[in-house]
This record gives C-alpha cells, sequence and structure tokens, in this order.
C-alpha cells in the first residue's frame, strides 16, 4: 500500500475514509451530522484488520468492543458499545502508545463520538476498505510495515455477518473474494 488514494463510504449521516499515503501509512476519517475528525495510523493495514475484527465482534454475545490503532507517539482506542442494532461509537487519545494498555477510556481524550445504526455503520466501513482493496489489491505493505495478517479474511466474514443479520442482502457484494489474474484477491463487484 504505498500509493495515495482517498476513499470514502457515507451512508446517510456517517461516513468513514481511508486514505492511504506513501511514506506516513493511512488517514482515517470519521464523520456524522455533527462533527468530523481525522486519524493517522502507523500501520494501515494492521488498523483496518483491527477494525474490521472490532466490527466483527459487534456481532457476537459481547455488548461491545474495544480496539486500538498507534500513531506514534499516540494511541486512538475505539470503543463500541451496542445499544440495541445500534452502536454507539467513541473515539479516544491517549498520549503514550504504550501508556494506553488497561487504562480506563477516561483517561483518554474524547475526540469522537456518534451513535449510528450498526448495518450503516459497518456498511461504511465495508464499502471503503473494499474500494480501497480493489484499487490497491490484497497486495502486502512494504516489508516491515505490516505486522499481522492481510484484512482480506476479516472483510470476508464480516460481509458475511453484515448480510446474514443487518438484512443488506442483494445491496450488498458478495461474501467470497475471487482469485484475479494478477494472483491478488478481491472481492466481486456486485
Amino acid at each position: 500500500m504505498d500509493f495515495a488514494e482517498q476513499t470514502a463510504g457515507t451512508a446517510d449521516d456517517f461516513s468513514f475514509g481511508w486514505e492511504l499515503r506513501e511514506q506516513t501509512g493511512a488517514v482515517c476519517t470519521v464523520g456524522d451530522a455533527a462533527a468530523d475528525a481525522a486519524f493517522v495510523a502507523d500501520r494501515p493495514t494492521d488498523a483496518i484488520t483491527d477494525i474490521l475484527h472490532g466490527l466483527c465482534g459487534l456481532y457476537g454475545p459481547l455488548p461491545g468492543e474495544r480496539f486500538f490503532f498507534r500513531s506514534e507517539p499516540v494511541e486512538f482506542r475505539w470503543v463500541l458499545d451496542r445499544q440495541g442494532t445500534d452502536v454507539d461509537i467513541s473515539i479516544y487519545l491517549f498520549p503514550d502508545v504504550h501508556g494506553g494498555v488497561g487504562t480506563p477510556d477516561s483517561a483518554g481524550l474524547l475526540v469522537w463520538r456518534s451513535r449510528q445504526a450498526r448495518g450503516r455503520f459497518v456498511h461504511a466501513v465495508l464499502d471503503t476498505t473494499e474500494a480501497v482493496l480493489d484499487g490497491e489489491g490484497a497486495r502486502p505493505e512494504p516489508a516491515g510495515r505490516r505486522t499481522g495478517p492481510s484484512p482480506l479474511s476479516a472483510l470476508v466474514e464480516l460481509r458475511r455477518m453484515h448480510r446474514r443479520d443487518d438484512g443488506c442482502g442483494a445491496a450488498c457484494r458478495p461474501a467470497t473474494p475471487e482469485e484475479h489474474s494478477d494472483g491478488r484477491r478481491r472481492l466481486p463487484h456486485p
């Protein structure tokens, strides 16, 4: 992921964007009718994978999910709390990437908050992630930049749960990736 591309997925009053930068990771943007915010992720593949896994957790038995991504020297913690079919989304800034672990959310600076329908939130993130992968493919980041797995498996699983539980159906892409002639895997277009 070594080129600049900006993609934004918007559903009603929620928007999610992911701008890949050549040397500086990615810029994640979120917004709703009330406010917008932007965050830099040092390791964009790890960060988007963590976001996708966190969203997968919204379909499980736990009432919420927490995950973070780093932007040296700070950490951005995402806190997702289910409220019926809605999700309260809170993003906190912690001044030290290592000091946030085990620290209560209240110790961080709340930088953005919104309540969104789970389906709307997930759909916007899926559309944006798929657009980024369509442009770049599931090619790994340069050596040393990515520490975790590719986001593709989390993307496929999240799409499957979203289609099943949020009634998205035909409006969504299929949840199975295709192999392209260049060897990269991408989700098929609807």
